[in-house]
């Protein structure tokens, strides 16, 4: 069942990616404080506009002091009391703020395996796979080197592995089945348990272009032991 191409599902984040999101978020952030001075001076003109002179006052001086004060008092909260205020209005028009999944990159160690330390490079990932249990894109790199390699029982391990880290997708899922049946097929001789993993993939993802063909390859074997 040879459909597979290395990393496909498991793109990671570069630097430069989050470094674009934090710049996106600062400068969301600038907009809504700029939005809340605006509404502020608005406001304060409003309700200084609203209220009556007083008789025999030839000069009302809410509309001079008035509405700068009601400005400086909201960027005071603003800045002055950031939890009590900004983190509290920020909360309400922006729930998610900061929320954004980030992935880190392991991009130095695939350039040590592109440089062609592959030995360098899995004992790097083994490093990140030890100190991080629910990260899927170092496994997912790490097992793909060892199928290349020789040691296709810790590759099978892998991508068994990253099938029950609670983050793995559908899509993370279906991969690392494929990438089994190609081992339990091919090297590592055991297609019993490649039959389980096609039936897993017409179980669990019978939505997808590959349970059919799954499926199709299950019948064949069937009638194959059938014989």
């Amino acid at each position: 069942m040879q459909t597979h191409q290395p990393y496909v599902h498991f793109n990671d984040a570069s630097p430069g990616d989050a470094e674009a999101r934090e710049r996106k978020e600062r400068a969301g952030r600038v907009r809504i404080l700029a939005f809340a001075a605006v509404v502020s001076f608005i406001v304060s003109s409003a309700v200084g506009s609203l209220i009556p002179r007083p008789v025999g006052s030839a000069l009302w001086p809410y509309p001079v002091f008035g509405t700068p004060l009601g400005t400086f008092i909201v960027w005071l909260g603003v800045f002055w009391f950031p939890h009590a205020s900004s983190e509290g209005f920020l909360g309400f028009l922006w729930p998610n703020r900061g929320a954004a999944p980030r992935e880190a990159t392991w991009s130095h160690i695939e350039a040590m395996a592109a440089a062609g330390d592959i030995p360098g490079a899995l004992g790097a990932y083994e490093q990140v796979i030890a100190t991080e249990p629910w990260a899927i894109v170092p496994r997912a790199q790490a097992a793909e080197l060892y199928a290349r390699g020789s040691d296709y029982a810790r590759a099978a391990a892998l991508f068994a592995g990253i099938r029950r880290i609670p983050a793995c997708t559908p899509q993370q899922d279906l991969y690392a089945t494929q990438r089994l049946i190609d081992l339990y097929d091919g090297p590592l001789g055991e297609p019993a348990k490649a039959l389980t993993e096609l039936r897993r993939i017409v179980e669990r993802h019978r939505a997808s272009r590959e349970a059919p063909f799954a499926q199709a390859v299950l019948a064949k074997r069937k009638r194959e032991l059938a014989r």
